[in-house]
């Protein structure tokens, strides 16, 4: 799985040189654990390890020409965050486009 290819700008085209290899990683184990049908939250990859930066690796994966569900999740005191999912014909497909560009 390969990751976006340029940014807006000099500094984090800087960056994203650096870490290019990391920040494929990253997207590749966020795409393993959506197809193991597992729910995904910015805290929760940051806490595990998985991801710093889950927007950008969804934002990846579906650049990449896989699709990605997302909700948004509302606490009893009235904060929100975003949950990243994959529905079972949305894992059937990346299954199959994952076997198709190895």
């Amino acid at each position: 799985m390969k990751i976006h290819t340029k940014e807006n700008n000099a500094e984090s085209e800087k960056h994203l040189r650096l870490y290019r290899k990391h920040f494929t990683r990253d997207a590749a184990n966020v795409c393993y654990l959506l197809v193991s049908k597992e729910y995904l939250t910015v805290k929760g990859c940051i806490l595990n390890g998985t991801s710093g930066h889950l927007p950008r690796r969804i934002l990846d994966i579906k650049e990449f020409g896989i699709d990605v569900s997302d909700k948004w999740v509302k606490l009893n005191n009235g904060k929100r965050f975003k949950v990243y999912y994959m529905t079972p014909e949305q894992i059937k497909a990346a299954k199959k486009l994952l076997t198709k560009k190895k």
